[in-house]
């Protein structure tokens, strides 16, 4: 959850956390609004967790590249590269977690979509 420019944006944890523990949801906000610091904490097995992730991520792309599929990977691009590559007709795109890192990048691939395909439809 993050909050800027007067509005909170929020990610999916974020629903599924809330569903969850709606207290929790009430910290990240005034975390958000910092009026509370996050904890800091550190536990071994989420590096475990972070390999297993990174390495299940990886497996899968390569599946996915060996099914045929054209795959592009993005994962340290800007936005402008995931809308070129969309616009090339790429069939998977890798974005990793930039759109947690930056959860405006949503809004700009789902604005240029939109914009692409409204183009699209007036000059089919």
């Amino acid at each position: 959850m993050n909050y800027t420019s007067g509005h909170f944006q929020f990610a999916a944890t974020d629903l599924s956390n809330h569903v969850s523990c709606n207290h929790l949801t009430q910290l990240n906000r005034k975390v958000a609004l910092e009026e509370l610091k996050k904890p800091k904490w550190y536990d071994p097995s989420i590096e475990v967790l972070i390999k297993r992730g990174q390495e299940h991520e990886k497996a899968y792309v390569q599946f996915l590249k060996d099914k045929g599929l054209q795959v592009v990977d993005l994962q340290t691009k800007g936005v402008n590269k995931v809308i070129e590559a969309m616009r090339a007709g790429a069939d998977v795109i890798v974005v990793g977690n930039a759109i947690e890192k930056d959860v405006t990048l949503i809004n700009e691939i789902a604005d240029a979509v939109h914009h692409s395909s409204q183009n699209s439809k007036v000059s089919s």
